[in-house]
């Protein structure tokens, strides 16, 4: 009883690699951002958006600040090794408006 018992998990243990499929998973990469407080007299803040590159195609993931965000300074993305880099400004209360990343 025992030895076919044995015989069974060893035969179980040798045929389920045989029987199971690869699993797959899609490369995962964070974005980030960061808000960096320019003034602490007013509301105007430095923002850093790190948006992911994947397979060298762009990922649609956005930050949408509220409407009353006023975007300045504007800078050309820089490119990065598995990201590109966006700075801006905003002035806004931050503490009273909401951030939402589009895409997600």
């Amino acid at each position: 009883m025992i030895a076919r018992l044995f015989i069974g998990l060893v035969f179980a243990s040798l045929l389920s690699p045989a029987l199971t499929t690869n699993a797959y998973a899609h490369e995962f990469r964070p974005g980030h951002l960061q808000l960096i407080e320019v003034d602490e007299e007013s509301t105007r803040y430095h923002v850093i958006w790190k948006k992911p590159i994947l397979l060298n195609t762009n990922v649609e993931l956005d930050p949408i600040f509220s409407e009353e965000c006023l975007v300045t300074d504007v800078a050309p993305p820089e490119v990065g090794n598995v990201a590109l880099i966006f700075h801006w400004r905003t002035s806004c209360d931050l503490g009273q408006s909401s951030i939402h990343i589009n895409g997600l």
